[in-house]
């Protein structure tokens, strides 16, 4: 009997608390859960573990974060450098490294964002090898894109079918000055045609990794190509100092932008990129007349096949 009777006042009390809980009645509850609960998440881009560095380290990091990121720093071997000259607290989340001192031999490199709560994101590591100067290449291939089969590139044609991308293109890091001696992009067609000029090529100098001031512009015509429906070309151009009058140098960044060749019609020739697995966001489209970063969300990042052959000073 008394089991029975507890039971009655413990279903009762449950019942009461249950009503008690809906409507408006008593206080407003407070939430304790804090507005901010997810770190930054952050890519080391530059420097790349497959390329060595000698006399200068270029860093670069992607971040993204779900209050915003308001600082980036760049360790070295996992310490923090004193002169602050890794600590940025303002995009583009790039910074530049004079290493002659450290010593040769294996490092390790390592992106931390910081979000507007205060709270750390942290890239993997990246070892990278240093080496002495006196083994710099004097010449070096640059390229932005992940090697594929044909079959696995994306297309994109110029311009594309839905009129907001114009052309393409692709922001190199060299490793100090140089010139400029050769570039090359892959494309494909739609049709059976044969020209002399199919796309026309612009180098322009980076300002906040987009494109920004003309160096050149491809104005020659090529050699006769024919074309055959979905086939796919590499196109280069040799940039010769007696050719174009003049060498063309940079101090830093840039970018080889491909376009369809004015006497062209829309819609019969694109350019390959890769699937965007390889997130470096250094491809770059121009979409309504302004150029943006090339991607399919903050995960996706296509690279036109776009490689460019220099020669350091």
């Amino acid at each position: 009997m008394h089991k029975y009777i507890k039971y009655i006042i413990a279903i009762t009390f449950i019942t009461y608390l249950i009503i008690g809980c809906e409507g408006e009645i008593g206080k407003d509850g407070v939430n304790r859960i804090p507005d901010d609960v997810q770190a930054p998440y952050v890519e080391l881009i530059l420097p790349e573990a497959s390329r060595p560095v000698y006399d200068k380290i270029t860093f670069e990091a992607f971040a993204d974060d779900d209050v915003g990121v308001v600082g980036m720093e760049f360790l070295i071997d996992g310490q923090s450098l004193p002169t602050g000259e890794l600590t940025l607290t303002e995009e583009p989340w790039q910074a530049y490294y004079g290493c002659s001192h450290l010593n040769n031999g294996a490092h390790y490199f390592q992106a931390v964002a910081r979000d507007g709560s205060g709270r750390l994101g942290f890239s993997p590591m990246v070892m990278v090898e240093k080496m002495d100067i006196s083994n710099k290449p004097v010449f070096d291939t640059l390229k932005s894109y992940i090697e594929l089969d044909d079959n696995k590139l994306l297309g994109w044609t110029l311009p594309d079918e839905y009129k907001q991308y114009t052309c393409y293109g692709t922001r190199f890091v060299p490793d100090g000055p140089c010139t400029i001696s050769f570039f090359a992009v892959k494309a494909y067609t739609y049709e059976d045609w044969q020209c002399t000029r199919p796309i026309s090529f612009e180098i322009r100098s980076s300002r906040n990794n987009l494109p920004d001031s003309l160096i050149y512009a491809d104005t020659t015509n090529w050699t006769e190509s024919r074309f055959s429906p979905g086939e796919i070309q590499w196109f280069g151009f040799n940039i010769h100092e007696v050719v174009v009058g003049r060498k063309i140098r940079t101090e830093g960044d840039f970018f080889v932008i491909v376009n369809l060749a004015n006497e062209q019609v829309g819609d019969t020739i694109g350019v390959l990129t890769d699937n965007g697995q390889w997130r470096n966001y250094h491809g770059v489209a121009k979409k309504d007349g302004e150029w943006e970063k090339f991607t399919g969300g903050s995960r996706f990042s296509y690279n036109p096949l776009i490689w460019a052959k220099v020669k350091y000073e």
